[in-house]
């Protein structure tokens, strides 16, 4: 945080002007902005990483209102949020200086905006393994709250065109994989009732007649996180 002296400013202006900002700033930034250009203070990125890609690298390219939690604790509230998932960084509309800057991916814990139609939270980790597209940290959705976390890495890659043209050779892939935080690893999950006897022996008899009784089918992510909030009691 020494380092940063940027960022400090960027959080006492963020924590002073939460209430005043909204999504419509990030709708008035999206289209003053060209999107090579949503980097721009703390953190960011080469200007070209997108120039040649077709579409966008974001979640939800209008953005929405959100509120970040920091490391340390503390909150910004109300705060405009664009996430680039495949950089995974998370960007801000910065009212008072009327253009997006990137948040610290360092200093993040988690965060929380509204995606399609409900609200929906994503933490911050530091994974262990290559399965992450080689990024140091990833914002990974939040299906489970708990000690065994079920987690939703969602992102998109980039992909050369079978027929590059004069402004694209590239477009950008959307996919998304499970994970579960088993003894703080993230291990890689497919929706099958095998993982709970794999990973919970001691308590399969308990989930397979929670399952049972609730008539519930792990291969949908929603079933899938119904048993976990379960184990997570």
């Amino acid at each position: 945080m020494q380092n940063r002296p940027h960022f400090r400013i960027l959080l006492i202006l963020l924590t002073c002007l939460g209430g005043s900002l909204s999504a419509q700033y990030v709708q008035r930034a999206s289209e003053v902005y060209p999107e090579h250009r949503f980097y721009s203070l703390v953190g960011g990125l080469n200007p070209i990483l997108y120039a040649r890609v077709q579409g966008n690298p974001y979640l939800q390219p209008n953005g929405a209102s959100g509120s970040i939690r920091l490391k340390d604790g503390s909150l910004i509230p109300q705060v405009p949020i664009i996430l680039d998932i495949c950089a995974h960084q998370l960007l801000v509309y910065n009212e008072f200086q009327k253009r997006i800057v990137a948040m610290p991916s360092e200093v993040v814990d988690s965060f929380s905006l509204d995606y399609l139609g409900r609200r929906v939270t994503f933490r911050c980790y530091q994974p262990e393994n290559s399965g992450f597209h080689s990024h140091d940290r990833v914002f990974l959705q939040v299906l489970s709250a708990g000690e065994q976390a079920f987690l939703k890495y969602v992102y998109k890659e980039k992909i050369k065109l079978s027929t590059p043209d004069a402004l694209y050779s590239e477009k950008f892939k959307s996919g998304f994989r499970y994970y579960c935080l088993i003894n703080n690893q993230l291990v890689r999950v497919k929706l099958k009732e095998s993982f709970f006897k794999k990973n919970f022996p001691d308590r399969f008899a308990q989930v397979k007649a929670f399952i049972t009784e609730n008539r519930l089918k792990v291969s949908q992510e929603s079933d899938f996180a119904r048993v976990m909030d379960y184990l997570n009691q």
